[in-house]
Formats: C-alpha cells, sequence, structure tokens
C-alpha cells in the first residue's frame, strides 16, 4: 500500500476538522485508494497549546516542513495573504503539491502562483476556497468541461445569507441578524470582509477565471455589501414578489465581454435561489449544453471545508502523484475578454426616495428619470408611521444603464423634497 505524507500548515477549526476527518475515514480511504495517508508534520504558532485532537509533528517553524523530502502535499490552513502566498511559493518550490482553502490568495495571486505550479511541474488544489463542502470547482474544472459557461450566478456567503434571511423571516434589523449569526458562530467577531462583498468577491474572482479562463484581478469586480440594507427595502422587496440576496454575478456580455459584480439584488421569490436561506450557499449557472444547473450546500464550518480539502487530497493521490500529465486545477491559457466597467452594465433597478411629503413628488421624481431615458413601470409611496409629513417613494424601473441611474439619482439626491439619499437595489431575473 503506497503511503502519502502529508504536512498541515494551521491546525485551527478546519485543520482539527480535517484531522477528525481523516481518522474516521482512513480504513475507508485504504480500501477504495489503495492509498494510506498520514500527517507527518503540523505548523502552528503556539506549539504548547492544547489540541482538540491527539496529533504529532507539532511544529513552529516552516523549514522543518519544507525541508522534508518525504512531505508530498501541504494543505495550507493559515488564511490571510501574508505569510500565506510566501509559503506556498515555498511549498511548491519544494517539490510539494498544495491544497488550500484560501481565497484571498487565489484571488489576488492565483495566476502567479499557477504559472510557477505549472513551471515546476506541481499542482495547487483550492475546492475548499469557495463554498466549502460543495464541489463546484471540481464541476466546473471537469464535470462542465465541454461546455460554455455564459452565466455564474451565486450566494457565496454564509454570514450576509444568514443575516438576510433573518431580517426577511423575523422582521429584524441588520445589526440584530448580526449579532445572532456571531451567536451560532455563523460570523466572525470582525465581520467587515464578509459584510461589505469582499469574501464573495474573491470566490467570484476563482470562479471566473477557471469558467472564462481570464485573468481577473480584484479591482476588475464592482463590490458592494450589504450594510446599505435596510428592514424597509426587506418589507418592500417581498411587497414586490422578490427576496434580497448578496449576489456574485459573471455574466457574459456577447463574445468579447464579461461582467463582474457582486452587490445586493432583489430575484423573484420562484427564482432558483430565492430559496437558499440562512448559511446555505448556492451557485446557479448555465452551460450551452446542460442548460441551468444548480448547485447548494453548507458554504462554511470546520467539517464541510474539510471534506472538500481530504476530497482535494485523495484526488492529488490518485491523479498527479500517480500520472505525469494531468488536467490542470488552473487554466492551462488564458482566453481574452473585456471586463465592462459598472457604468456600462443594464439591469432593472429598485429605487427607494426617503421624501418630505409634498405634492408632486412622484412627478418631480419621474420627471429626472425620464430625463435620463429611465422607464419606470411601478411606483408607489407611503408615510412613515408616526412621522407626519414624511414618506418614501418607491419605484421599479425598467431596464437602464448603470451610468444614467447614477446621474439620474445624483440629480434627485439636490431636491428640496428629499430628507436622506435615495437606496438603489438593482433586480435580477
Amino acid at each position: 500500500m503506497k503511503q502519502v505524507s502529508i504536512a498541515l500548515l494551521g491546525c485551527g477549526q478546519v485543520g482539527t476538522g480535517l484531522v477528525k476527518l481523516l481518522q474516521q475515514q482512513r480504513n475507508f480511504i485504504e480500501r477504495r485508494t489503495g492509498i494510506r495517508l498520514r500527517i507527518k508534520r503540523i505548523l502552528v504558532r503556539d506549539s504548547a497549546k492544547k489540541r482538540q485532537v491527539r496529533i504529532s509533528g507539532i511544529t513552529d517553524n516552516i523549514r522543518h516542513i519544507l525541508d522534508d523530502k518525504d512531505i508530498d502535499i501541504a494543505v495550507e490552513l493559515i488564511g490571510g495573504i501574508e505569510p500565506a502566498r510566501s509559503y506556498i511559493l515555498k511549498l511548491l518550490q519544494s517539490g510539494k503539491h498544495v491544497v488550500t482553502a484560501n481565497k484571498a490568495v487565489l484571488a489576488h495571486y492565483g495566476s502567479e502562483i499557477q504559472e510557477i505550479a505549472q513551471r515546476i511541474g506541481r499542482e495547487v488544489y483550492y475546492e475548499s476556497a469557495v463554498c466549502a463542502g460543495v464541489p463546484v470547482i471540481r464541476s466546473i474544472k471537469e464535470g462542465l468541461l465541454a461546455n460554455r459557461i455564459s452565466l455564474l450566478m451565486g450566494i457565496l456567503n454564509g454570514t450576509t445569507n444568514y443575516i438576510l434571511s433573518r431580517m426577511s423571516e423575523e422582521g429584524i434589523s441588520l445589526n440584530n441578524g448580526l449579532k445572532q449569526a456571531q451567536q451560532y458562530g455563523f460570523a466572525e467577531p470582525d465581520p467587515a470582509i464578509d459584510l461589505q462583498g469582499i469574501d464573495t468577491a474573491h470566490k467570484l474572482n476563482i470562479l471566473a477565471s477557471l469558467s472564462f479562463a481570464i485573468k481577473v484581478r480584484p479591482q476588475d469586480i464592482y463590490t458592494e455589501g450589504i450594510t446599505g440594507i435596510e428592514l424597509e427595502d426587506i418589507k418592500n422587496a417581498n411587497e414586490f414578489g422578490y427576496v434580497i440576496k448578496l449576489l456574485a454575478i459573471a455574466r457574459e456580455i456577447g463574445r468579447n465581454k464579461l461582467e463582474l459584480k457582486v452587490h445586493p439584488a432583489m430575484i423573484p421569490k420562484v427564482h432558483p435561489l430565492a430559496a437558499v436561506r440562512n448559511e446555505f450557499n448556492a451557485l446557479y449557472l448555465h452551460g450551452n449544453a446542460v442548460g441551468e444547473m444548480m448547485f447548494y450546500g453548507k458554504g462554511a464550518g470546520a467539517m464541510p471545508t474539510a471534506s472538500a480539502i481530504l476530497s482535494d487530497i485523495i484526488e492529488l493521490c490518485t491523479k498527479s502523484l500517480t500520472y505525469s500529465h494531468q488536467l490542470s486545477h488552473f487554466p492551462n491559457a488564458w482566453g481574452h475578454k473585456r471586463i465592462i466597467s459598472m457604468d456600462e452594465t443594464v439591469s432593472l433597478h429598485y429605487l427607494r426616495f426617503p421624501i418630505v411629503d409634498k405634492p408632486g413628488v412622484i412627478g418631480k421624481i419621474a420627471t429626472i428619470l425620464g430625463n435620463h431615458n429611465i422607464s419606470i413601470y411601478g411606483a408607489t409611496a407611503s408615510l412613515v408611521p408616526v412621522k407626519k409629513a414624511l414618506g418614501n417613494v418607491r419605484v421599479l424601473t425598467k431596464k437602464a444603464k448603470e451610468s444614467e441611474i447614477k446621474r439620474a439619482i445624483s440629480e434627485i439626491n439636490r431636491l428640496p423634497i428629499m430628507r436622506g439619499r435615495a437606496v438603489i437595489i438593482r433586480i435580477e431575473e
């Protein structure tokens, strides 16, 4: 039986989950693959700290892993950009394959890492970086290789989806939804990277690079989080037949242009993504041969993430460590598509204008929208409870260019009837 030695960089919740899962599945894996997996070394910051599992090979020196020729695969679980990026590059250069769950490193330096790995004949696997245990990377890389993917639309962050679900179903504020998410372990003590959409953008970067074989920089993706979503907008969405989700969207515009964006969006209640609740993730896509597909499952947690990591380890053992020529986990050649700016995008919009209630308010707003080539198909107004002469005008527009929407909103925000800034939420059908 072939033995494969593994090193872990980091042994937090996910690393502990991986150790437990390997111990549980060891006999089954050996029977199915003829390979015995052995965790030989584990890099930690504090070697004296007590762990939840019994492990050996603890070290706080990366050289003990880099210099160990017996180690075939290194699993990077320390997170962040540095020193993770430097460690990954050094591990590859020392002749080791790498498995990582680090979406930030891949989003910022994925092409650099890929080029070095290919040049020296090593592999970098990263199934767990997107949607945790849901096998979206492998499905796109292999199962859908015969397809030309034209659309990716996903709920890729469990924290924000949990918060929006609680706001919609319990009628609570964003802050209270966040407190619940932190209480149940779905949100970090500092949730900024999730709430601002950055985590989702990192994952979209990885998916778009793989699906369209293009180099994507973080700045290529328009990114907007959920911090501006108010309970009023959640309720209005429900009245109009929509739900609000933080979406990651990659869409082909013709054959040579691509739209990449992350933002809150209203989607119809009948849309497949509308039923994705709480901490669950989902990816909806369209391929020219398979048509519509959706992947769904838990997008976070130690054990789902460990499941994806162990799957990568097993694939590396059965493929890259056995055969000299394999289908790369990254694109072998980069394509050419122009990523359009957000101002060039076109969509339906929900607009909410907090106003002082005076005669002709809707007419003034509609006139300015019309002057900017924006047609509306619905408009309603309501007064703010317990506050006389204050209200909200809600408008649904037909498809309009983002740049025109911005110019119109800028003009409307300067009107004396406005008591606050307008709210813009795009609508995805």
